[in-house]
């Protein structure tokens, strides 16, 4: 597992923990609940991830998780 990767899915848990679980995650978010378990297993996706932060950029775990800046050359 790459470190985007690690980032990605240590996000989803600190979502589904901050919410309450992943049925409350699903709701709140619009999707399905194995939806958030592959966010879990798998890491969301960086297009996802800027979608919730900006439908929900009160969550504390953006706090925790400020979002990637790319380098420029």
């Amino acid at each position: 597992m790459d470190l985007l990767q690690q980032r990605s899915t240590a996000i989803a848990k600190a979502l589904v923990n901050e919410i309450g679980s992943q049925n409350k995650t699903a709701c709140l978010f619009g999707v399905k609940q194995p939806s958030v378990a592959g966010w879990i297993k798998h890491g969301i996706s960086p297009t996802r991830e800027n979608d919730l932060r900006f439908r929900f950029p009160n969550l504390r775990t953006w706090r925790l998780y400020p979002p990637k800046v790319e380098e420029r050359p």
